[in-house]
């Protein structure tokens, strides 16, 4: 796999192609976007394409270095990321491997996953890297949220914005690859919001369809006034429920039914295609101004969570102002 094996992303990978041709590299890159958008794929295969040893424009797929790249065992590449934070150790371990010479390669990569969640005093550390780069070190940083970072550091980097592709190029992507049911994947391309990554991983999931599944059957409990609202609390902890999932789920849902409240139900402005019975049924009973309303609801929840408000009682409070409306 190389650049070229990127699905989408047209115009970054023309420009990464150019400097991999013209071996014209910035001494560090920001790639923005969202969860299974890309990034990570094309980073390791940038990187690769600066390591290998053919001088092509492109990774060459026979020499060393590629090998080793596709074996994850290449001297000069690293690649950093934590399950919480990155702190300034990991930071300071990097500037030491950067200021040896590389072994096989005219250059080494340093790739930094999550780069939102380094601390204030690990991006600063980055920050004195930043300012008297070597030209033999390329850093290439991936994030989901650029607001994190520091502009001193942002304003240190070329930033690349990866953007969602079309259902049509993931629908294309998944149909090659697993020669899956035009349905199925016409579902997934909509669910994956454009994230590539995204759709890859729910079709190979064993238990996405049913997580979504249990996430609709409790979304439709949670408009109707007839649900306890204590059962209703008790379900959803008894279920151990993915609640970023969960809550998509239910906006997806909701959404759905506001369309069919508003316009009626057509296919292709709606992501539920294959629950017609029961969003026709939902959007008489709740209506356009309802689903709305519910739909703001599921975003505030989603912004609570995001900023590290308590957990059990956003899901409190949102199930409560549900069964108000």
């Amino acid at each position: 796999m190389s650049l070229k094996d990127v699905i989408g992303q047209e115009h970054l990978i023309d420009m990464l192609t150019k400097s991999l041709k013209e071996k014209d590299f910035f001494h560090a890159y920001i790639f923005e976007g969202p969860a299974g958008i890309g990034k990570r794929y094309t980073a390791f295969n940038f990187a690769k394409g600066i390591l290998c040893n053919s001088g092509t424009y492109d990774a060459c797929e026979s020499c060393i270095s590629c090998s080793k790249m596709n074996h994850f065992c290449h001297p000069d590449y690293h690649y950093i990321k934590s399950e919480d934070s990155i702190k300034d150790r990991q930071i300071e371990e990097i500037q030491k491997a950067m200021s040896k010479k590389p072994y096989t390669s005219q250059n080494m990569v340093f790739v930094i996953d999550g780069a939102e969640t380094m601390t204030k005093r690990a991006q600063n550390r980055l920050l004195k890297t930043l300012e008297e780069p070597n030209k033999n070190n390329i850093i290439i940083l991936l994030t989901e949220n650029l607001s994190r970072i520091l502009p001193t550091v942002v304003s240190r980097c070329m930033t690349l914005k990866f953007k969602p592709l079309s259902d049509e190029k993931i629908c294309f992507y998944l149909k090659h690859k697993y020669s899956a049911d035009n349905k199925n994947i016409e579902i997934l391309a909509a669910f994956s919001k454009g994230r590539i990554g995204m759709a890859d991983e729910m079709y190979c999931s064993k238990t996405f369809r049913k997580r979504r599944e249990k996430s609709i059957e409790i979304a439709r409990k949670m408009a109707r006034p007839d649900e306890g609202f204590f059962d209703l609390i008790h379900e959803l902890d008894g279920e151990k429920i993915d609640f970023p999932f969960f809550l998509d789920m239910m906006e997806y849902w909701y959404r759905d039914i506001a369309f069919v409240s508003f316009v009626g139900y057509h296919e292709k402005i709606l992501m539920n295609v294959d629950y017609p019975d029961a969003l026709l049924e939902e959007a008489n009973k709740i209506g356009y101004e309802k689903a709305v309303k519910i739909v703001e609801i599921l975003e505030e929840a989603k912004k609570e969570i995001n900023l590290n408000f308590n957990f059990n009682m956003v899901i409190k409070n949102m199930l409560f102002k549900i069964q108000e409306e």
